[in-house]
């Protein structure tokens, strides 16, 4: 019976001893946290350990996050449009192509992570030559061009975040314009030969329409240097229905030499467009 009551003395005992070194390991760790604070304040006034790096401690601790108090971007670069849906299957398997611009402005201080802007779009959706030889040896062309104009109010969210890729969001509304117009280029020599190109160029357009555009995308802008990021983006815009020319669908009427037929395409005008650029921020 004696033994009945001894494990539980003994278990008592134990956790008493159990205790107790557990209270000298805290009070130890107590006294070193105090030792430490203590070397702390006394570097305190001490020259800074980067002082004769070329790093600056205050700089360094912001380093990763270079560019993201900046109030503006600018950026420009190739741009590949892609037709889908409707408007795929109508325009055929053309592949409009050009350049883009666009500019972002910081809103509510530099802790924003929110810009607003303006997209701007010029994409060729192909075009035709024909050339014919005039008097004196003169050749003439007629050139017709397929045109998308995109102009766009873009508002574009991009977290506050360090590292050399900064991802972001864009909203985007605005238009689509369509255009087709004929250049005839009269007295235009022949440019392997020496002579004089005596160039005159008419433009007379043939045939113009706007789609309503709206959508969003995603992009990254990765650094490159100071201030220079590599932007990729990748937009979804879909558009009303418009009416556009295609490749080949303007051409003189056989019947009748002064008259040019003008064969019109009729379809939405959703697009995903693609733009690989340099972006300066500022």
């Amino acid at each position: 019976m004696k033994y009945f009551f001894l494990c539980p003395t003994a278990l008592l005992l134990g956790l008493i001893c159990l205790a107790t070194y557990a209270q000298t390991d805290v009070n130890r760790l107590d006294s070193l946290r105090k030792a430490s604070e203590a070397d702390s304040i006394r570097k305190i006034g001490q020259e800074p350990f980067f002082k004769n790096s070329s790093i600056d401690m205050k700089r360094g601790k912001s380093g990763s996050r270079v560019g993201s108090d900046h109030v503006a971007k600018i950026g420009f670069g190739a741009l590949i449009g892609m037709p889908v849906a409707e408007f795929q299957q109508v325009a055929g398997d053309v592949i409009p192509w050009g350049y883009g611009i666009n500019a972002v402005f910081r809103l509510t201080g530099r802790s924003s992570p929110f810009f607003a802007g303006f997209d701007f779009g010029y994409m060729g959706m192909g075009r035709t030559v024909d050339a014919f030889t005039g008097f004196a040896g003169s050749t003439n062309r007629v050139i017709r061009r397929n045109r998308i104009i995109t102009g766009h109010v873009l508002v574009r969210f991009q977290p506050i975040i360090g590292g050399p890729i900064r991802p972001y969001l864009d909203g985007m509304l605005g238009l689509k314009y369509f255009r087709t117009a004929t250049e005839i280029e009269n007295n235009f020599r022949n440019t392997w030969s020496n002579s004089n190109t005596n160039r005159n160029a008419v433009t007379v357009p043939n045939h113009e329409d706007l789609a309503l555009s709206y959508g969003g995308g995603i992009g990254i802008n990765i650094v490159l240097g100071n201030n220079v990021w590599l932007d990729l983006r990748s937009v979804y815009l879909p558009g009303t229905v418009a009416s556009y020319v295609k490749r080949g669908d303007v051409y003189p009427d056989p019947n009748d030499p002064n008259r040019t037929i003008v064969v019109k395409s009729r379809s939405a005008t959703h697009m995903l467009n693609h733009q690989v650029g340099i972006t300066f921020s500022f």
